[in-house]
């Protein structure tokens, strides 16, 4: 597989992933707001900002960015199935692999185009 094919399902996936996350925000965790005073509501905001900024992050500096996307969507799901017991594992996969899975792809898309440019050498 090609590194710019690699890129651009990275992007797409990344892209998909925060989508995913946003809708579950607005699905799960907003209309809880209106019926109880939550606390978590900053954790909830800055969980969403530091995956975007992960993200773009990761369009930059694959490799770094990759990494940090990969660190944050753990503990993105760790912290929605930890603090939510009721909640199904298949909502907390399907908001956390997408992003997982994108930050893999930016930090193999970085793997592969260093070591296609030793081979060069």
């Amino acid at each position: 597989m090609e590194t710019s094919q690699l890129r651009t399902f990275a992007k797409i996936t990344g892209i998909a992933g925060i989508l995913v996350f946003i809708i579950y925000l607005f699905v799960r965790v907003f209309p809880a707001l209106l019926e109880i005073d939550d606390p978590n509501t900053t954790a909830d905001a800055s969980l969403l900002g530091f995956l975007i900024l992960g993200y773009i992050f990761a369009w930059h500096r694959e490799h770094e960015g990759g990494i940090m996307l990969m660190f944050i969507t753990v503990i993105v799901g760790l912290s929605y199935f930890y603090r939510d017991t009721s909640l199904q594992i298949g909502i907390v996969l399907a908001v956390s692999i997408p992003l997982f899975f994108s930050g893999l792809l930016f930090y193999l898309h970085h793997y592969y185009k260093t070591k296609h440019l030793k081979d060069k050498d």
